[in-house]
């Protein structure tokens, strides 16, 4: 191996190794008002002792800053300095959070209408976008009617659960680092889960030509009926609605 290709071997596993080792960061923006007579601006940032305790310093020209932060708490001041680079007084301390960011969701698709082929549960796969610093996420399903309620914590961002058909689901990821850092806001989805088609009930032939009362069977899963009569027109020679009823639970028709 050449001196060249062995130095870029080097090179590109030390890239590797910095790379991995590097923490996640976010984008952080702060603005502030301008001070009369200011040139520049002095910024100090101190990670809370359970992250680490280090201290960081900033200046800045404009009444603005901008750079990224590993997530976690902080305490921030600022200072003016003038023409001659004179500081004046540290403001002071104020609080703050930089937070994981949301979780992108996957699948299933946004408002997605699940079909299925199951009479009483499905197994369906959920997914979302990695984020960025999370070591774990909390996952939660919950069922329009309130009958479902599911919650548990993954460690990768996907998860495959068996669900009860023919309901309208929220699912809900929030993400966290073992630091206790969590994602300043839940990502939200709504879908629906379609059971198998219920079957069309069969009607009992009657019993006479003297037709009073019309029966029919219950299909499984069946929870009423629509129930349209049509009469026969003789002038006319045609079908004409006679009756009907919506969403009735009676098996039989008088």
């Amino acid at each position: 191996m050449s001196k060249f290709a062995l130095l870029l071997s080097l090179f590109l596993n030390i890239l590797v190794l910095e790379a991995s080792a590097t923490p996640f960061r976010r984008l952080v923006n702060f603005e502030w008002e301008v001070i009369e007579g200011a040139t520049s601006y002095e910024i100090e940032l101190k990670q809370s002792k359970a992250e680490g305790g280090k201290t960081f310093k900033f200046k800045t020209k404009e009444a603005v800053w901008n750079g990224r932060l590993t997530p976690g708490n902080y305490m921030m001041r600022l200072r003016a300095l003038d023409y001659r680079s004179v500081p004046g007084d540290w403001s002071a301390d104020s609080e703050f959070n930089v937070g994981l960011e949301p979780a992108v969701l996957k699948s299933p698709a946004a408002n997605a209408k699940i079909d299925t082929k199951e009479n009483s549960t499905a197994d369906l796969n959920f997914e979302w976008a990695p984020v960025g610093g999370a070591d774990k996420y909390h996952f939660e399903l919950t069922s329009e009617d309130g009958k479902t309620k599911i919650e548990q914590d993954v460690t990768e961002p996907k998860l495959k659960l068996s669900v009860p058909v023919a309901a309208n689901y929220t699912w809900k990821v929030t993400s966290s680092s073992n630091e206790g850092i969590n994602s300043e806001a839940a990502a939200v989805g709504q879908i629906s889960v379609l059971g198998k088609a219920v079957e069309a009930p069969k009607v009992a032939k009657p019993e006479s030509d003297f037709v009073r009362e019309l029966k029919w069977n219950k299909p499984d899963n069946a929870t009423g009926f629509d129930v349209v009569l049509f009469k026969y027109d003789g002038p006319t020679k045609k079908w004409q609605k006679y009756r009907s009823e919506e969403h009735t639970s009676e098996l039989q028709s008088h």
